[in-house]
């Protein structure tokens, strides 16, 4: 029986600290985002540089409507998710070749708590 309760114990503080620590890394990647908001919005509305990024995870790139997209990324075949996210904005240029977006973010730490906080903009 105290077997039993020390690992529904564990269990639950392991649950727990794990959603701990994403929100922490959202909070931490909404501050990076800050690098991001002169060419796009973590709203459902477009700047005039760069398209939403608003439920972008899961997302075909290219494919948000009211967006005029190069055509190296409308037809990268991509759907967003953290990999190819990461991929992307740790050197846009180099993943897909022709596209408009030119500033990444080197710092790999960095990325992986942008993506956290992409990952929170949906409905």
């Amino acid at each position: 029986m105290f077997r039993r309760c020390c690992f529904l114990l564990v269990a639950v503080f392991s649950a727990t600290h794990s959603y701990a620590d994403d929100l922490a890394d959202a909070v931490a990647g909404e501050k990076v985002f800050v690098m991001c908001v002169g060419c796009h919005s973590d709203k459902a509305e477009h700047r005039p540089t760069g398209p939403n990024l608003f439920g972008l995870i899961g997302r075909q790139a290219g494919t948000l409507e009211g967006f005029q997209y190069s055509s190296a990324l409308k037809d990268s075949g991509i759907f967003w998710d953290e990999r190819t996210l990461d991929e992307f904005i740790a050197n846009p240029g180099a993943r897909i070749p022709g596209t408009m977006m030119l500033i990444g973010v080197g710092n790999a730490q960095d990325r992986a708590n942008l993506i956290k906080y992409l990952n929170t903009l949906k409905e």
